[in-house]
């Protein structure tokens, strides 16, 4: 190849190239602006509101549809319900009642906080045929009196 037809050449493919390098930068630019764009925003949490599972809290027992409810007499009786709904059995709450000692209660029932460890709260039930008695449940199902 001739010397003059390399220059000619590069003075031809430099501003082609530098082109390139901007329509690709381009490119790349839209495509993230239309994905951010799309992107659904971020959700603002509201801060925490006090829990209403609190010691000596009064609350009443939350089942939906009013029904009756088992609920464990001691802590042992909780914790092997809640494996066995952690593990999927078909029916756990059979076996839990089979094999531990439960209490059945209603919907609404009052109840007092006496203790709470994590998801398990202890309570004393303050209505029913079981008033006086202590038993625990998850505190999901507590609502505030």
């Amino acid at each position: 190849m001739p010397r003059g037809l390399g220059r000619r050449c590069q003075h031809i493919l430099q501003p082609v190239g530098t082109g390139l390098t901007v329509l690709v930068a381009a490119w790349w630019l839209v495509l993230g602006g239309a994905i951010i764009w799309i992107m659904p925003e971020r959700v603002v949490t509201a801060a925490p509101t006090p829990s209403a599972v609190s010691v000596g809290a009064i609350v009443r027992i939350a089942q939906p549809g009013g029904s009756r409810v088992p609920i464990a007499r001691d802590r042992d009786s909780f914790n092997a319900m809640r494996l066995a709904a952690a593990a999927r059995y078909e029916e756990p709450s059979t076996e839990g009642i089979a094999s531990f000692a439960w209490i059945a209660v209603e919907a609404g029932q009052a109840a007092r906080v006496l203790m709470v460890d994590g998801d398990a709260v202890q309570i004393e039930l303050l209505d029913g045929s079981h008033i006086g008695e202590q038993a625990w449940i998850r505190a999901g199902a507590l609502v505030p009196n």
